[in-house]
């Protein structure tokens, strides 16, 4: 779970992509679970402030912060799937991740809008990203499951991943609209 503080200060923060990225827990987070403990799912929490990331008091638009991309399975396979064909075959692991994210936002701010949820789905598997409001919250949920039938996926498995790699990044790319409630 991450949480970024959105405030309209006018200076910019260090991205979080700066942030921890050889760290198992990155500056500022703490473990959900504990990483020793092989039984169960590891989970991590972080928390950012994130001033001068959107132009307030606007009217704008904003993506939701990507995160940690060293921690970040949903970035990784953007990363993985970025060729455009592969000849041979590649290692392949089941993914099954959640990532709940969570925006602060200024009360001063009215959301016009957020993006639709994505529903993508095919033979290796499915994403799926949710956003809601509470207040000046905006809270978003994605999931990534895959379930490759080997250990390697063969070069047609590796399209089906990389079509699953343009939905999470199309979702990456989807924005959020605000403007100011005095606007």
């Amino acid at each position: 779970m991450e949480r970024f503080d959105i405030q309209g200060t006018g200076t910019l923060a260090p991205a979080p992509v700066a942030l921890g990225s050889k760290a198992v827990i990155p500056p500022g987070g703490e473990p959900a679970s504990d990483p020793h403990d092989l039984s169960t799912p590891f989970g991590y929490t972080t928390s950012f402030s994130m001033p001068g990331y959107a132009a307030i008091p606007g009217p704008g638009t904003m993506p939701v912060p990507i995160g940690v991309p060293a921690l970040n399975a949903l970035a990784g396979l953007i990363r993985y799937a970025a060729l455009p064909t592969r000849n041979f075959a590649l290692p392949c692991l089941a993914i099954n991740n959640q990532e709940t994210t969570f925006l602060l936002l200024p009360a001063t701010l009215t959301i016009k809008s957020l993006p639709g949820a994505t529903n993508f789905s095919n033979a290796i598997g499915t994403y799926t990203a949710s956003y809601s409001q509470a207040r000046n919250e905006i809270k978003v949920i994605r999931n990534l499951q895959t379930h490759p039938e080997a250990a390697t996926c063969s070069p047609a498995d590796y399209q089906l991943l990389r079509a699953i790699s343009f939905a999470i990044g199309r979702d990456f790319r989807a924005t959020i609209s605000y403007e100011s409630k005095t606007s």
